[in-house]
C-alpha cells in the first residue's frame, strides 16, 4: 500500500474539511459578515488548489502513465472528474467574486451550502476511488 501517499491524502482533505467547517460557522452568522466570507472563499481556494495539484501530480499522472490498463483508465477518469469539480467550484467563485452578496445573503448561503455539500461528497468519492487505487489488497476481495 502506497502509506504515504494516502497520508498525504488524508491531510490534504482534513484541511480542506476544516475549512468547510469554517465556512459553514460564517454561514451561521447573523448577520454574515462580507469579509469573513471572502476570507473563507480564499482559503478554501488555496486548499483546493493544492489538492488538486497533489492529486493530479502524485496520482492520477504517474498511475496514468505507468499503471495497469485499468488502472490508468481510472486515474484519468477521476482526474477528468476533478478538473469538472474544480471548474465547478471556480465558476462559483467567479459568480459571487464579481456580484458580491450584498442584499443577496439568503440566495449566496443556499448557493454556499450546496457547493459545500458538493465538494464533500466529491472528496469522499474520491478518497474511496484513491485508496482503491493504492490499495491493491481490496481489489483482490
Amino acid at each position: 500500500m502506497n502509506t504515504g501517499i494516502l497520508s498525504q491524502l488524508y491531510e490534504h482533505q482534513s484541511a480542506v474539511k476544516v475549512e468547510i467547517a469554517a465556512a459553514h460557522a460564517v454561514l451561521a452568522a447573523d448577520p454574515v459578515d462580507p469579509l469573513d466570507l471572502v476570507s473563507r472563499r480564499w482559503a478554501l481556494t488555496r486548499l483546493l488548489t493544492g489538492y488538486q495539484g497533489f492529486k493530479h501530480q502524485q496520482i492520477f499522472d504517474p498511475l496514468a502513465r505507468h499503471g495497469t490498463p485499468d488502472d490508468a483508465y481510472a486515474a484519468r477518469h477521476m482526474k477528468i472528474q476533478c478538473v469538472a469539480m474544480g471548474e465547478t467550484f471556480r465558476a462559483y467563485l467567479a459568480r459571487w467574486t464579481e456580484s458580491g452578496i450584498e442584499g443577496r445573503e439568503h440566495e449566496y448561503r443556499r448557493e454556499a451550502k450546496g457547493m459545500m455539500a458538493l465538494l464533500e461528497r466529491h472528496i469522499l468519492h474520491e478518497r474511496r476511488g484513491i485508496e482503491a487505487l493504492l490499495a491493491p489488497e481490496t481489489k483482490a476481495a
